[in-house]
C-alpha cells in the first residue's frame, strides 16, 4: 500500500455554487433533506480530489472513505431554483475518525443548513479501518483549527436505548440496485431518504445518522 499526501494548504476550504433543481424538491417546492446530504457528499468528494485523497488515488491503493456518523441541522429548506453555496472543510482527526464540516449558505451568505461528519478510511481488501492521518501522511492538518465545528460526532454512542424512548414508526425496506454507490454499499444519502419516507415525507430540522 502506497501512502498518499493529504495537503490542506492547496485548498483548505472548498466552496461550490449550486442551484436547487426540479428533481431535488418535493411536492412543497422545497429541497428534499436527502438532496441536501447529496450536496454535502458531492462537495466532500470533490474537495478530497483537490487535496490528493479522493477516489482516484484511493481506489488504486485499495482504500475508500466511508461515512460513519453525520449530524445535520436545517434552519430552513431552500426553494426550487434558489441559488446556494456549499462550504466544506476537514476539521481534524479523533481516534480513527477524520472529521469534516459542512454548511449550505443562501445568496445573502446566511447559513441555512449545517452538518458535522466523521469518516473512516477503510482498507477495502481486508475491510478494516486505517489510521487516516498516518496512512495519508496528512500535511497542514491544523490549518482549519479556527473554523467552526458544529456538532460532536466522534464521541461514544450510547450503549443502551434511553428509558423514555418511544418508537413512533418503523419500516423494513430492501436495498435496491439503484441505492448502491461506488463503494458497493447503500449510499449514506439513501439512508436519509428512507428516514424521510418513514416520517411520511416530513422534513426534519435536526437528526443524527
Amino acid at each position: 500500500m502506497v501512502k498518499g499526501k493529504m495537503d490542506l494548504s492547496r485548498v483548505p476550504v472548498f466552496r461550490a455554487g449550486e442551484k436547487i433543481r426540479h428533481n431535488q424538491v418535493g411536492a412543497d417546492g422545497k429541497c428534499k433533506v436527502a438532496a441536501i446530504c447529496d450536496f454535502f457528499q458531492n462537495a466532500a468528494a470533490e474537495h478530497a480530489e483537490v487535496i490528493g485523497v479522493g477516489i482516484t488515488f484511493l481506489k488504486k491503493q485499495s482504500m475508500a472513505w466511508m461515512l460513519s456518523r453525520l449530524h445535520v441541522e436545517v434552519v430552513r429548506y431552500p426553494d426550487l431554483e434558489e441559488a446556494v453555496e456549499i462550504v466544506t472543510y476537514p476539521s481534524g482527526f479523533e481516534r480513527l475518525f477524520a472529521l469534516r464540516q459542512f454548511a449550505m449558505l443562501d445568496s445573502a451568505g446566511e447559513v441555512i443548513a449545517k452538518a458535522s461528519s466523521a469518516w473512516l478510511l477503510i482498507d477495502t481488501e481486508r475491510f478494516r479501518p486505517l489510521r487516516a492521518a498516518s496512512a495519508l501522511e496528512v500535511e497542514n492538518a491544523e490549518c482549519n483549527s479556527g473554523l467552526p465545528v458544529y456538532f460532536n460526532v466522534s464521541g461514544k454512542l450510547p450503549a443502551t436505548v434511553p428509558d423514555d424512548f418511544q418508537l413512533s414508526r418503523s419500516a423494513v425496506v430492501a436495498v435496491q440496485h439503484s441505492d448502491i454507490d461506488l463503494n458497493k454499499h447503500m449510499n449514506n444519502a439513501v439512508y436519509v431518504a428512507r428516514m424521510s419516507d418513514v416520517l411520511d415525507g416530513a422534513q426534519p430540522r435536526e437528526f443524527d445518522l
